[in-house]
């Protein structure tokens, strides 16, 4: 499989920043970077060439900018999970990296911008299984500032997790992105549903656009599904009564039927628009053979049987512990490990074929679990809960938690568990993951990290550090993800090992969204806590080891090195001979 050149990209990006000056953005607001050839010569988009628009924009001493409208067109990964999003640019995959889109929009956010429009159409023709894709994962800008309090954050993705987005053409002419296409179309007016009331806002936009892509694409035999999230106060993007002048080169949708096809791009750029590729064209499948780890043998099917009977799994492994071990001994259930390794400070003991119990000074230690199979898993015991690793045959692990009491709040958890785990927990679930953690006296540890990382894709920062303020006034420590995704800064402490300062968060200065509860919104205080964990407990946080911001650089410093070595789907799992690596780093023994 090649790796395209997309021609229907460039002319999307075009279409994007032609409408915005036409609707009344300042010139000097409107930065297009594409990858069309100029003068005959290869002009790739680059990291720098995005830095030096992110400085124009944010140049020091200018006005400050409240609303960003930040529109991707071209290949990239949507992940399985929990609403990530990476791009590739022209360069990406001959210099091994990918740019985390809330990273990205995590550095405009710390220029005080209030709210960020984005638009990705990051076409999926890649195999599935690109959650392991060995590309260095960065935040593709590097900004300085504070962040405005509350962020808003809407998000119109051309492709729903897992899923593919697709660019149709036809002979002679340049090819057309079907989801971008739609914006396009929307934008300048030509939408008649985008349209509310006179204006189009980025809630009309987003209901438009749900509708449309799939309506659009299956007049070309495909499906596609949209992710469009909005954020619940309205943002008016242009007035509709001074509507600005359809250009006479807009691109027409190519016919449908006969002469059309859909791969995911066009096997070569057409026009003056898109010039020749490079003479020398990727081969990515060459390239993912040596980025992508175990990708032939991974199908969808078994995994979500698997996951299905998760909470039923759980909920019977927790009540075969409290029958056998009356006595409450054991806070740590495994099925099929080897041994158990922690630091000097626990007392390791081991009281059932598959439980033991970690005494630790503190309220959590860090351990890890050694399976049959020689792979090893992370693990943070605390001190008044049980915690329970399910491992399958290929490595994969899963983690819950509960307390000895509150059974409705442990089905609660593992049904949520059991969603991540079948790939299917996404924004959606936000209400549900709050609602427990709201109504729980002990959150789980695990929800909370879910939370975490639903909340940064939504670029909620203080959400976070709410979030963290009270697991740790419940617990008295915060999962490594969420110091992790709060940008919380971090100190090592010779009697607690990493601590972690959360800030003070004021109350948010808009209500609840429907159905979340009241009391999220509400100010936490300051806290200082321990850190729970060596490294991310999800795969996923393996892509903000790399690349740190300089409060994490405590947090992450020497994981970096690991971070190709794990995958990004699941709960973080070291394979055989790396687990024992770290093992030595982290100084734990096991028995």
């Amino acid at each position: 499989m090649l790796f395209p050149y997309l021609d229907g990209a460039v002319l999307a990006a075009r279409a994007i920043g032609t409408w915005a000056r036409a609707a009344g953005f300042a010139p000097d607001d409107v930065h297009v970077i594409d990858d069309a050839y100029v003068d005959g010569r290869e002009n790739p988009v680059t990291c720098a060439r995005v830095q030096g628009a992110a400085d124009a924009l944010f140049a020091a001493g200018g006005p400050a900018v409240e609303h960003v409208l930040l529109a991707f067109c071209g290949h990239g990964l949507t992940d399985e999970n929990l609403a990530s999003i990476c791009w590739l640019f022209s360069d990406s995959v001959a210099a091994k990296y990918r740019v985390v889109a809330e990273r990205f929009c995590g550095e405009l956010l710390l220029r005080g911008v209030a709210r960020i429009t984005l638009i990705s159409d990051a076409c999926r023709d890649f195999p599935p299984r690109l959650d392991v894709l060995r590309l260095d994962p960065i935040r593709g800008v590097v900004l300085n500032g504070t962040p405005a309090d509350s962020p808003l954050m809407d998000r119109l993705a051309a492709c729903q997790d897992g899923a593919k987005g697709y660019m149709v053409f036809a002979d002679q002419v340049p090819g057309k992105c079907i989801f971008s296409g739609v914006v396009t179309d929307a934008l300048w007016g030509l939408e008649a549903t985008a349209i509310a009331d006179g204006v189009i806002t980025t809630a009309s936009l987003g209901a438009c656009v749900l509708r449309r892509t799939t309506e659009r694409a299956r007049e070309y035999g495909l499906k596609l599904f949209p992710d469009c999230s909005v954020a619940p106060v309205p943002a008016i993007l242009h007035r509709v009564a001074q509507p600005p002048a359809v250009p006479d080169d807009l691109q027409p949708w190519p016919p449908a039927g006969a002469g059309t096809a859909a791969a995911g791009a066009a096997p070569a750029p057409h026009g003056e628009a898109a010039a020749p590729p490079p003479p020398a064209t990727v081969d990515i499948a060459k390239m993912l053979r040596t980025l992508v780890r175990d990708a032939d043998d991974v199908t969808a099917a078994p995994t979500m049987k698997f996951a299905s009977g998760l909470p039923r799994r759980m909920t019977r492994r927790f009540r075969a512990l409290a029958m056998t071990v009356p006595e409450a001994r054991a806070n740590l259930v495994v099925r099929a490990a080897r041994r158990v390794l922690s630091s000097a400070a626990a007392v390791l003991t081991r009281v059932s074929g598959t439980g033991w119990r970690v005494d630790a000074p503190g309220p959590q230690h860090a351990v890890l679990v050694e399976f049959n199979d020689g792979t090893v898993a992370p693990a943070v015991v605390g001190r008044d809960l049980l915690v329970s690793l399910l491992h399958r045959s290929g490595g994969t692990v899963h983690l819950a938690y509960a307390t000895r009491s509150a059974s409705w709040d442990r089905r609660r958890a593992t049904d949520l568990i059991g969603r991540f785990a079948s790939g299917s927990l996404g924004r959606d679930a936000l209400p549900h993951l709050v609602a427990h953690l709201s109504h729980s006296g002990k959150p789980d540890p695990v929800v909370t990290v879910l939370t975490a990382y639903l909340l940064r894709a939504d670029a909620d920062i203080a959400g976070i550090r709410r979030l963290a303020a009270r697991h740790a006034q419940a617990h008295g420590w915060i999962p490594f993800d969420v110091a992790l995704l709060g940008a919380m800064p971090v100190e090592r402490s010779e009697a607690h090992g990493m601590v972690a300062h959360v800030p003070t968060v004021a109350a948010a200065s808009r209500p609840a969204p429907d159905g979340w509860p009241a009391a999220w919104c509400a100010a936490t205080p300051a806290v200082h806590a321990p850190v729970g964990g060596l490294c991310p407990w999800l795969g996923r946080g393996w892509d903000y080891v790399c690349d740190p911001r300089p409060e994490s650089r405590v947090l992450v410093d020497g994981l970096e090195v690991y971070a190709s070595e794990i995958e990004r789907t699941g709960f973080t799992v070291f394979r055989r001979g790396l687990g024992k690596a770290l093992a030595r780093t982290w100084r734990l023994d096991g028995k």
